[in-house]
């Protein structure tokens, strides 16, 4: 929802920390993020009588102190009756496609791995990452039940007597043709948005174009193909390469690349290919792939025989037992960040599937690879090693 259709439905629509002018006449709507909810300023407004009446959303399930220190304040000033609905929204994560979402937490991997970090710390991270998890799975049952109500509507619709929902009109064209044009001038804003959606992915294209002309990146992927599937790398095309075009971060592993290329001469082309294989893309799965493949169809195999299935039916006191198969569907979930590789590798697995399996993947946070390099860098700096190499560029 945008800011201006949450407008549309509470025209009073406003953030509970700033001043606002009485109107006692008029209902307010509250939205809120903020870690610990603003509960003190919502009982003092509700009793000074600011609005009609107050409906509370917080984007997570507020927790029982506060909600008794709400309930005791507002009692006390006698003011609880101005208090209509309060909603946990369940909105502590962003979803960026049907089957992608991310809890926008930033440097987990960081902050999880930092060795400074107390037990507190990490009961905290992990807290807020359960809290994140329940809106995601809170959420799912919600579009579950809103596709419920879809099919409702369309059985309405087939059983309401309209001739496949054309309207009939018994008066003259000008009526028809004023309704059209009326129907066109109330679409403009939202082609106004399609063309604004459609110019971003437009600039998105370009931009990526530019990156990889600029990077050489085509030249990298050919030498990194000519080294699979040729079993041959052309030796001086690759330090001609990784001393001309590309960022600091395309040539910080140019040590690790020319070491790799002297291998190849020295070694069987396929004891050195074997373990990359399963790391590159053009037929081969990733290894977070293989693994959630695996455990999905349930069958014995060596690679997930110490994964364990923990049944909230189950008594508390029981050990983990063995999981069962074959599995649907998935949620996937990755601590310390994700990428779109991962997430395109799980979604192509569910397309070949049979039956096709439905696989949600989630993350802390998505990152790219000088995103997760820079995260790397940090932390070997608070874990005392040295860093070689300029910073990756800004």
């Amino acid at each position: 929802m945008r800011t201006p259709e949450a407008v549309q439905i509470s025209p009073n629509l406003r953030h509970p920390d700033k001043e606002r002018a009485a109107l006692p006449d008029v209902p307010e709507t509250i939205g809120t993020c903020q870690h610990p909810p603003p509960h003190r300023r919502i009982a003092a407004d509700a009793a000074r009588g600011l609005y009609k009446s107050f409906h509370l959303n917080f984007s997570s399930s507020l927790p029982r102190p506060l909600l008794e220190t709400l309930a005791a304040e507002t009692l006390r000033s006698d003011s609880v009756h101005r208090i209509a609905k309060i909603y946990d929204q369940h909105l502590e994560f962003v979803t960026l496609e049907d089957n992608l979402f991310s809890l926008a937490h930033k440097d987990t991997y960081v902050q999880m791995n930092d060795p400074s970090a107390g037990e507190p710390k990490i009961h905290s991270i992990v807290d807020k990452i359960v809290s994140g998890l329940f809106c995601v799975l809170a959420t799912l049952e919600v579009v579950l039940l809103g596709k419920y109500k879809q099919d409702v509507d369309e059985v309405n619709r087939r059983t309401g007597g309209a001739n496949n929902g054309a309207a009939e009109f018994d008066g003259t064209d000008l009526i028809g043709n004023t309704k059209h044009l009326m129907n066109a001038v109330n679409s403009l804003p939202e082609l106004t948005e399609r063309k604004k959606v459609i110019d971003k992915h437009t600039n998105i294209a370009t931009t990526l174009l530019g990156e990889i002309k600029g990077r050489s990146m085509d030249a990298y992927c050919e030498i990194e193909n000519s080294m699979l599937t040729k079993m041959s790398v052309d030796r001086s095309a690759l330090i001609d390469l990784l001393r001309g075009k590309g960022t600091q971060v395309d040539k910080i592993s140019k040590s690790n690349i020319v070491d790799w290329a002297e291998k190849l001469y020295g070694q069987s082309i396929s004891a050195v290919t074997a373990g990359m294989n399963n790391l590159l893309s053009g037929g081969r799965q990733l290894a977070l792939t293989r693994t959630v493949e695996a455990l999905m169809e349930g069958k014995l195999n060596p690679e997930v025989d110490t994964y364990l299935l923990f049944d909230p039916r189950a008594p508390r006191s029981g050990p983990g037992s063995r999981l069962r198969g074959p599995f649907k569907e998935a949620i996937v979930f990755m601590i310390g960040g994700g990428n779109y590789v991962e997430y395109m590798s799980l979604m192509e697995m569910g397309q070949r599937s049979q039956p096709m399996k439905r696989v949600i993947y989630g993350t802390t946070e998505l990152l790219n690879g000088r995103e997760f390099m820079e995260q790397l860098t940090v932390l070997g700096r608070k874990m005392g090693l040295r860093t070689t190499g300029a910073a990756p560029p800004q």
